[in-house]
């Protein structure tokens, strides 16, 4: 969570990795930006669980990202590197 109470998430992705099974059941593609790069989100329909759910519904609702109070999801910043081998 950064200062100001907004969430936003960070996947680093090396070579030509994608988003695993899981990551692909959850994070969509929602555009590209000016450089032509994705931009994906955790969509507002999306009930977290675990660590996020213990973030952002501490009484345990069970309710959606939107009903958090996040309506448009939580942006995802897909940083790539290079492999270990490089």
């Amino acid at each position: 969570m950064d200062q100001d109470g907004s969430v936003n998430f960070v996947e680093v992705k090396t070579g030509d990795a994608g988003f695993s099974p899981n990551q692909s059941k959850v994070i969509e593609q929602v555009g590209v930006d000016s450089a032509g790069n994705p931009q994906y989100r955790i969509p507002p329909d999306a009930t977290p669980s675990g660590e996020l759910m213990r973030t952002l519904d501490s009484r345990k609702t069970g309710g959606t990202l939107a009903e958090l109070g996040y309506p448009n999801g939580i942006p995802v910043k897909v940083i790539r590197t290079e492999g270990v081998e490089g």
